[in-house]
C-alpha cells in the first residue's frame, strides 16, 4: 500500500510497507507497482 502526501500545490509518494532488504532496485519496482496500482483506482472513479 502506498500514500499521498499533499504539501500545498504539490505532494509526495510515499511506499507504506516497502520489501525487506534495502535492495534499491526491488524499492524502485515496488513503489512503480503501487503508484501504477494509485492511478488505475483514479481512472476506474474518473472513467464511471
Amino acid at each position: 500500500n502506498s500514500v499521498i502526501v499533499p504539501v500545498g500545490a504539490k505532494g509526495g509518494f510515499y511506499v507504506k510497507n516497502p520489501p525487506a532488504g534495502g535492495d534499491r532496485q526491488a524499492q524502485v519496482d515496488e513503489a512503480v507497482r503501487c503508484y501504477k496500482n494509485f492511478l488505475r483506482g483514479l481512472l476506474d472513479i474518473t472513467d464511471n
